[in-house]
């Protein structure tokens, strides 16, 4: 069996930055709100993370570091979080860049859920010639709670 992609490969920006914008801002208002999630320890590690990181702090090269005792600016004692760094390193770049902020991991969050939606539209474009299932697809995920 093959599947023919004709017609498909129009990867014109117009629609997609529109999705993009849209998305965008359904998620910002969501993003902006002090609230980080249920759980202490995972809700704040990234951040506290990648301001440790800032700060100058490194127990393990490959988890997340934290101050045990002390405070960021003055660490008497510091260890690692049970979490990969990755994303944590990302965010000290973005807060080198950007400067200091609690918020600045709920607007990369933003930026990534409105990539995922043009994601998930091209890929939509890709398994169906209907373009109501390309926008049923990207819409489905934008206005889906558990994700914004």
């Amino acid at each position: 069996m093959t599947i023919s992609l004709a017609g498909k490969n129009d990867l014109s920006i117009g629609l997609p930055a529109i999705l993009f914008c849209i998305s965008l801002l359904i998620s910002i208002p969501f993003y902006t709100q002090p609230f980080h999630g249920m759980e202490y320890e995972d809700a704040y590690e990234y951040i506290t993370s990648a301001l440790a990181l800032n700060a100058g702090l490194s127990a393990n090269a490959f988890l997340n570091p934290t101050c045990l005792i002390g405070t960021l600016n003055n660490c008497i004692q510091s260890g690692s979080l049970s979490h990969p760094a990755g994303y944590s390193k990302i965010l000290n770049v973005l807060l080198s860049v950007f400067g200091p902020s609690v918020y600045l991991a709920n607007y990369v969050s933003a930026v990534c859920f409105s990539i995922t939606t043009i994601v998930i539209y091209f890929t939509s474009r890709r398994l169906s010639d209907r373009p109501l299932v390309w926008f049923a697809s990207a819409g489905l995920w934008v206005t889906t709670p558990a994700f914004i």
